[in-house]
């Protein structure tokens, strides 16, 4: 049929699209646009958890997009807790690096500065929406990858700790008719009191009024919904692209309500590591597992298993190809 056609279209795409060249001959023989082949959703790239003891200063890596299709709008980045060890000196930072099709560092941005220095001002759970007005957003171009940094500090005893790490990729419209406009953003809670960052309309007393998305600090769950100044009214929560649960009128339903999930979808690429620290009652060894989904067609699992008394590593890499849409 002719989604499945498309879908062999977009596989082959690709495969060839950091070679301009190639793209235009596949688009020529094949009769088709390239604005048909690139995959303009937004994108969300979530790492779960960081716990790192590192001893540098070095920036490090915590999730990478796919390469971009297109040239960016906004960017939002959210944590649900962030901190570091607590005591001595402050070190600890969150960043977002923009590299060229070649891996090139093209920008990078300190997201909100030093932890636990007195210029620090955005809590222990951070978040904020960056423009075009910043390098890291403006010189994006199809080709180029986002990449979620931190640091966390040389000289010993420094540890960087976060939580629910949320990055959305916003693209800009493909023309001028359609909208692009910068979102808004503001903290709220719930009706429980579960608090997070919302992203969409506010009203003129600073409360979300509309549609828009809540980013939740724990859990890494996100509400999708109507909001009436301050309030949410109906909408879909969701654990990734995953429905959880919806509500109705401000109250959550027993079941999920297939027709409001319909009518709130979460439309994004999603690129997330998973990574988490297990280990067993009364055990001599830890396993740490680290999951990175890169598109709804593969993922690839890494697991790591420390050995307490000697310090004996054992490592199993896997990566496997799933059929679309499971």
């Amino acid at each position: 049929g002719d989604e499945d056609l498309s879908g062999l279209l977009r596989r082959a795409y690709e495969d060839i699209r950091g070679d301009p060249d190639e793209v235009a001959r596949f688009c020529e023989e094949e009769g088709v646009r390239l604005h048909d082949l690139r995959d303009t959703r937004p994108v969300l790239l979530l790492r779960a958890s960081v716990d790192d003891h590192s001893v540098d200063d070095e920036w490090r890596e915590a999730v990478r997009s796919n390469p971009l299709e297109y040239e960016v709008l906004a960017v939002m980045v959210k944590a649900g807790t962030f901190c570091d060890q607590g005591w001595g000196n402050a070190k600890g930072t969150l960043g977002l690096a923009l590299y060229d099709a070649g891996g090139t560092l093209a920008a990078r941005c300190d997201l909100f500065g030093t932890y636990r220095t007195p210029s620090y001002s955005h809590g222990d759970h951070p978040g904020r929406i960056l423009g075009r007005e910043e390098e890291v957003i403006s010189m994006a171009r199809p080709g180029f990858t986002y990449a979620l940094e931190y640091t966390v500090g040389g000289g010993g005893g420094h540890s960087l700790h976060v939580k629910c790490l949320f990055c959305k990729i916003l693209p800009l419209a493909a023309n001028e008719a359609a909208e692009s406009v910068c979102p808004q953003s503001c903290r709220m809670q719930d009706q429980e009191g579960d608090a997070g960052l919302f992203v969409g309309p506010i009203d003129t007393d600073g409360k979300p009024h509309g549609r828009g998305e809540l980013y939740y600090d724990d859990g890494c769950n996100i509400f999708v919904g109507e909001f009436s100044h301050g309030s949410m009214v109906k909408g879909v929560g969701y654990t990734g692209t995953e429905a959880k649960y919806s509500m109705d009128q401000g109250r959550w339903n027993e079941d999920i309500n297939p027709s409001i999930v319909e009518e709130f979808p979460y439309k994004v690429a999603i690129v997330s590591n998973l990574t988490g620290m297990y280990e067993s009652d009364g055990s001599e060894s830890q396993s740490f597992v680290d999951l990175t989904v890169r598109n709804a067609t593969s993922f690839t699992v890494h697991f790591t298993w420390i050995d307490d008394e000697t310090g004996e590593e054992d490592d199993l890499d896997f990566e496997n190809p799933m059929p679309a849409g499971e």
